[in-house]
């Protein structure tokens, strides 16, 4: 769509999938990071959207070093100083086949050239912290990350960081639920004034669906 979303025009096929869908960088190029539809453990493809065609092209991959994670569910942004950082949702191959949860928690990687390449994937909660991500770096340069725990106690979770993306202050609750796991992916915006709201879905019962839920909320630095 051309025009705030009035008309749209022709509808195109979509090699990959992720949760909160193409990032546009400052100097107008409009990436994706995605989840292969034909091959969920072929690792994360970074591809470039044209968005008069709507066709895309493949400029980059991440992939796991350990060919038990499987990679999925990613959100990739650019910081201030031209860095991509992608936070993506990382399990253990055998919940695929039928096997214990091991692991569910959010995965790393950052690239300085654009997307055509990578640092490799790494764990930066621990193995049940939650997932999948949402990054979004605040007017203060602050990047925040906000995630789903679907261990107890169960919540909507966020992390931060102050130095691009190489430490995290970690498991800042920005929500508690103690009814069901069932509950996640947060999206978040910095309103005008400062103050932060994260949209995600949760139940009180475990007997009842699930409401999309708005917490208003601030970062105390």
């Amino acid at each position: 769509s051309n025009d705030c979303g009035l008309t749209f025009g022709e509808i195109h096929h979509s090699p990959i999938t992720s949760p909160h869908g193409p990032t546009e960088l400052r100097d107008g190029t409009v990436l994706w990071a995605g989840t292969r539809f034909d091959d969920i453990f072929a690792g994360i493809e970074v591809r470039r959207l044209n968005t008069e065609s709507g066709e895309t092209e493949l400029v980059g991959k991440i992939t796991a070093s350990d060919k038990r994670v499987v990679l999925n569910e990613p959100h990739l942004i650019e910081l201030d100083n031209g860095r991509l950082i992608c936070q993506i949702r990382g399990e253990n191959i055998e919940l695929f086949e039928g096997g214990e949860e091991e692991f569910f928690t959010v995965f790393q990687s950052m690239s300085d050239d654009g997307g055509k390449t990578w640092s490799a994937p790494e764990m930066i909660l621990d193995k049940t912290g939650g997932a999948p991500p949402h990054l979004i770096q605040l007017s203060s340069g602050v990047i925040l990350s906000t995630y789903g725990r679907r261990k107890q106690p169960y919540g909507i979770m966020a992390m931060i960081s102050s130095d691009n993306g190489e430490s995290w202050e970690k498991d800042i609750r920005i929500y508690e639920n103690t009814a069901s796991d069932d509950i996640g992916y947060p999206s978040t915006v910095e309103l005008p004034d400062g103050n932060l709201l994260t949209v995600f879905y949760a139940t009180d019962s475990e007997d009842k669906p699930c409401n999309i839920l708005q917490q208003k909320w601030k970062i105390e630095l």
